[in-house]
C-alpha cells in the first residue's frame, strides 16, 4: 500500500510539472513573437479556466463511474488540446505548432482526469487530444482572416460555459460540491477573462493594405510576399491593357494562402512553400478585382485604371 500511495504521488508530481512547464513554454513563445503578449495572456487565461474545472474532476475521480471517467478524459482532452491549439496558432498562423501545443495540452489535462476509469477512459483522454489539437490549430489559422477581437470574445465566454457545465455534470455526479476557493478561483480567472478581451488588443500582424502605385508601360512588375496570414501587398492599382506580372515569393509557413487565385483573369498559382513563381496576365477593362487563396479566406483586391 505505501508502495502504491508513493507511485500515486510521484504521477501526480510529474503532471502537475509537465502542466507547468508546457505552459510556460507556450506563454514564452508567444511573448517572442511580434505583437503577442495579448495571447500569451489570453494563453494563461484559459489554462487557468480549464485548470479550475479539471483540478475539482481531478481531486473526485475515485468517486466517479469508469463511463464517467472516459467523459471527463475525453471532454477536458479535447477542450484542452482545442483552446490551446487555438491560441498558439492565432498570432502567427503556424498550424504546425498549434498542433503540437494543443496536443501536448489536451495529454495533460485528458489523461490525468481519465486515470480512475482504467485503460479504456485513459484512452479517451489520449485519442482526443490530437484531433482537439489538429481543429484548434486549423481554427487559429483560419480566424487570422476574420475579427480575431470578437472571436476572443466569442472563444472565452464559449470556454467558461464549457467548463461550468462539465463541473455541475461531475458536482451531480460524485454527489459534491466544487469548494469555496476554487470556485473563487474560478470567478475571477473567468472574469478576467472576459474583460481582457475588450482590454487588450487581439492583433496578428495581418497588413492594412499598401497599395503599389502605377508602373510601366511595357510590363507592370510587381513584387508579392505569401504570408501565413495573407498577401503583402494585397491592394495593387495597375493600368489597363498593358501586360502584369506579379513575382511571388512564399514564406516557409505559409499555408493555405500558397495557392492564389485570380478568377476574374482565369489564373491561378500554387506556390512551393519557401519558393518563387509568377503570374502574368493582362486586364482588358477597368475596375475593381478580387484575388484571394483557394478556399476564398485571404483575400486582396486589384484596381485596373
Amino acid at each position: 500500500m505505501g508502495e502504491e500511495s508513493a507511485f500515486r504521488i510521484s504521477r501526480k508530481s510529474i503532471y502537475a510539472v509537465a502542466a507547468l512547464a508546457g505552459t510556460f513554454l507556450t506563454v514564452g513563445w508567444l511573448l517572442l513573437q511580434n505583437s503577442s503578449a495579448p495571447f500569451a495572456a489570453a494563453t494563461l487565461l484559459s489554462a487557468g479556466i480549464i485548470w479550475w474545472a479539471a483540478a475539482f474532476a481531478y481531486s473526485n475521480r475515485e468517486k466517479m463511474s469508469e463511463m464517467h471517467c472516459m467523459m471527463n478524459g475525453m471532454a477536458f482532452g479535447m477542450m484542452a488540446s482545442f483552446a490551446i491549439g487555438a491560441l498558439v496558432a492565432l498570432p502567427k498562423g503556424d498550424f504546425m505548432l498549434g498542433i503540437i501545443a494543443g496536443t501536448a495540452a489536451g495529454l495533460l489535462a485528458g489523461i490525468p482526469v481519465a486515470e480512475a476509469g482504467g485503460r479504456l477512459a485513459r484512452m479517451e483522454g489520449v485519442m482526443a487530444a490530437p484531433m482537439g489539437g489538429s481543429m484548434g490549430a486549423m481554427l487559429g489559422v483560419m480566424m487570422r482572416f476574420y475579427d480575431v477581437q470578437l472571436f476572443m470574445q466569442f472563444f472565452f465566454v464559449t470556454l467558461i460555459f464549457i467548463m461550468y457545465e462539465m463541473t455541475k455534470a461531475n458536482e451531480s455526479h460524485c454527489k459534491c460540491a466544487v469548494p469555496s476557493g476554487l470556485k473563487y478561483f474560478g470567478l475571477v480567472v473567468g472574469a478576467a477573462a472576459i474583460a481582457s478581451t475588450f482590454m487588450m488588443a487581439y492583433g496578428t500582424g495581418t497588413p492594412s493594405g499598401g497599395v503599389v502605385g502605377l508602373q510601366g508601360n511595357e510590363v507592370q512588375e510587381i513584387a508579392m510576399k505569401i504570408e501565413p496570414w495573407g498577401y503583402n501587398p494585397d491592394q495593387i492599382t495597375v493600368k489597363n491593357n498593358v501586360p502584369v506580372r506579379i513575382n511571388l515569393q512564399a514564406s516557409p509557413q505559409a499555408g493555405c494562402t500558397r495557392s492564389i487565385v485570380f478568377r476574374d483573369f482565369g489564373v491561378s498559382k500554387t506556390v512551393a512553400a519557401g519558393g518563387t513563381d509568377t503570374i502574368e496576365f493582362t486586364p482588358q477593362k477597368p475596375g475593381t478585382y478580387q484575388f484571394s487563396c483557394a478556399m476564398g479566406m485571404a483575400r486582396g483586391t486589384l484596381v485596373v485604371q
